[in-house]
């Protein structure tokens, strides 16, 4: 029994700390005014992790940044994972050789695989997919790179997914540079980064799998509220998708809107 006190007490303590280096509500609505974040967590911790913060580059503009990542599991072994992730992308911005998301990814993948490294070995396979964009208004250009996660930008009645490179972040026998993907944006277009969680919960009326097109269509048909609303609103949809099933994943959905 107190063994069981101890067990929960430090996954408290864990719980503090990954939830310490994500951004607060407020952090992000500074950032983003019109945004949203749906955070729900399989188990006490998470394996998923988002980023809203500034990029400067080095000709000293400050870009807003946001990033979504999923780290392979859930719970403790997911969350040290998470944390990892989120210390090298956050030092991937502070490198002045690295100008675009797909060079970070890069520099996150070799130096992942570099932390997993024994005498020239790679022991541990394990990574994460990730959607790292950063918008540029200025320009109204959004710099996306993924590995594996999608960008889906929201335009009037035109849902445009940009698809991440199929490979993770971590150990590959065979890594090829992350694509740079530089997208024309416009005031009002939305823009959402998921993991696969929310579209691989089992429920509704048959027990199967929510899929992607159904939370794209969900999104489309939410899309004239302000975007706390629909966050609000996609949290409601999957508790009811869900009803009495087991969550399957961590859930992670990060929206902006470009004012």
């Amino acid at each position: 029994y107190r063994q069981n006190i101890e067990i929960g007490a430090s996954i408290l303590y864990a719980k503090r700390l990954q939830d310490s280096v994500l951004p607060t509500q407020e952090k992000l609505h500074e950032i983003f005014s019109d945004s949203f974040v749906l955070y729900r967590p399989k188990d006490v911790v998470s394996g998923d992790f988002y980023i809203a913060d500034y990029i400067t580059t080095n000709d000293k503009n400050k870009l807003p940044t946001f990033i979504v990542g999923d780290c392979t599991g859930h719970g403790i072994p997911g969350a040290v994972l998470s944390l990892m992730c989120n210390v090298l992308i956050r030092e991937s911005f502070t490198r002045v050789e690295l100008n675009s998301p797909g060079e970070a990814l890069d520099f996150v993948r070799e130096r992942l695989s570099k932390f997993f490294e024994v005498d020239n070995v790679v022991r541990i396979r394990d990574g994460m997919d990730v959607a790292f964009c950063v918008l540029n208004k200025n320009h109204d250009e959004l710099y996306f790179s993924g590995a594996f996660n999608s960008c889906v930008i929201l335009r009037g009645e035109e849902m445009l997914e940009f698809k991440g490179d199929k490979q993770h972040i971590g150990f590959t026998d065979d890594p090829k540079p992350f694509k740079n993907h530089t997208i024309g944006v416009q005031k009002g277009d939305m823009i959402f980064l998921y993991t696969d969680g929310f579209m691989d919960q089992f429920g509704g009326p048959k027990t199967r799998k929510y899929t992607k097109k159904r939370l794209h269509k969900t999104i489309m048909n939410l899309k004239e509220l302000p975007m706390e609303v629909i966050g609000s609103a996609l949290n409601d949809e999957f508790l009811n998708w869900k009803m009495g099933e087991e969550q399957t994943d961590d859930v992670t959905v990060l929206g902006i809107r470009v004012s």
